[in-house]
């Protein structure tokens, strides 16, 4: 992608309007929103009133590659670098990264033995960011009682996730943390991955176990990671399970026919598990495998802080040349990242400007049987 492509859309096709919009669905007053410009170095702090002057102070940027947006601030923004206001208020915001599930693999080796993350790999997975998104919006609506919902695209390998209640948006950096560590099921020293037994139990105490077995069956269906000899192998390499019963499982599996194979591992495992008490502890670890494999891999940073930045929906991913868009939050499952709209072609004006209403991707609380309770 050319630079010249890149200033060409922030100066002509960038919705700022929409932008503002995001930053005063709550009330608030854009002055007292932060911005910050990514391009030759890093510009935080910017102050706007209008949408108009977002535009104006994101063209005097050199080499602008990506617009930023931050907290509420307790009174105009340019007031502190003088330290007289400080962040009060902000979404509760999830960045999700393909490029944090190890057994994901989302780069292409070119011929100079470089290797980068391969935007077709990126959009053959996005289901694994639909599932997150899912298992996410379950928890924060059913656990947290959150109701209003924006998801967007992040433009190559990644989904973010805002919660737009008024409450969420008071929330101290403490309570932040809370939910974040609560969902992420991560150990905070170190960054080290929970344990199988804190997946399970955090599943097993809110009742998820359901949500997440059919969240996975729909996940290897649309991916066919349960298709291939290869896709069965590593699932029974991450159950680690050593019996000689068990000997040739994957194989044994991919020699079924393709709407067998899954039952039959599973079926298998569970066989070998009635076979002694001492095995039962082999179903135990075939529903934790199952939920590791789904369950959302979040940056943890993004969420706690009231004073974090993260990009703006709109912008271009001056990688890939795709556009972070607003993604259906009623039908994210069958979005598809590759016909979404780049800097080459955004597409008729009017679908354009259909994407670019933003009222139209929130979720609000609906009755209930309007509200998708599992995969399609």
């Amino acid at each position: 992608m050319q630079p010249d492509d890149v200033a060409r859309y922030y100066a002509c096709q960038c919705p700022y309007e929409a932008i503002a919009a995001l930053a005063t669905h709550a009330g608030d007053a854009l002055c007292n929103r932060e911005f910050a410009f990514e391009g030759d170095f890093y510009k935080r702090y910017v102050q706007v009133t209008t949408a108009a002057e977002l535009r104006s102070a994101a063209l005097t940027m050199p080499g602008l590659r990506s617009i930023h947006i931050g907290p509420v601030y307790t009174g105009p923004v340019g007031w502190a670098k003088k330290g007289l206001v400080a962040p009060a208020r902000r979404e509760l915001v999830f960045d999700i990264d393909l490029s944090d599930y190890a057994f994901l693999d989302t780069n292409e080796t070119a011929a100079d033995g470089t290797s980068a993350p391969s935007a077709a790999k990126c959009d053959a997975l996005w289901p694994y960011m639909a599932a997150a998104v899912f298992l996410l919006i379950w928890q924060l609506r059913e656990l947290f009682g959150f109701e209003q919902f924006l998801v967007v695209y992040s433009g190559r390998r990644g989904v973010h996730l805002w919660v737009l209640d008024e409450r969420a948006m008071r929330l101290s950096d403490e309570q932040r943390g809370s939910i974040a560590t609560c969902l992420n099921l991560q150990l905070e020293k170190g960054g080290g991955a929970a344990t199988r037994c804190m997946m399970q139990e955090h599943v097993d105490r809110y009742g998820l176990w359901p949500v997440v077995d059919e969240c996975f069956k729909y996940l290897m269906i649309e991916t066919g990671r349960m298709d291939t000899l290869q896709g069965l192998c590593d699932f029974v390499e991450a159950l680690g399970l050593e019996h000689p019963s068990l000997d040739g499982l994957a194989d044994d599996a991919f020699a079924r026919p393709e709407g067998q194979r899954w039952d039959y591992l599973v079926d298998r495992v569970r066989s070998v598990a009635k076979q002694a008490p001492a095995l039962l502890w082999f179903n135990d670890r075939l529903r934790a495998t199952m939920t590791a494999h789904v369950w959302p891999r979040l940056d943890v940073n993004v969420t706690k802080a009231v004073n974090h930045l993260i990009k703006c929906p709109f912008v271009c991913h001056a990688k890939s040349g795709r556009v972070a868009v607003p993604v259906d939050p009623f039908d994210y499952w069958r979005f598809d990242p590759s016909t979404g709209p780049t800097l080459d072609s955004l597409g008729d004006p009017q679908a354009w400007r259909r994407l670019t209403e933003l009222d139209r991707w929130i979720m609000r609380p609906v009755p209930s049987r309007q509200v998708r309770r599992r995969p399609p």
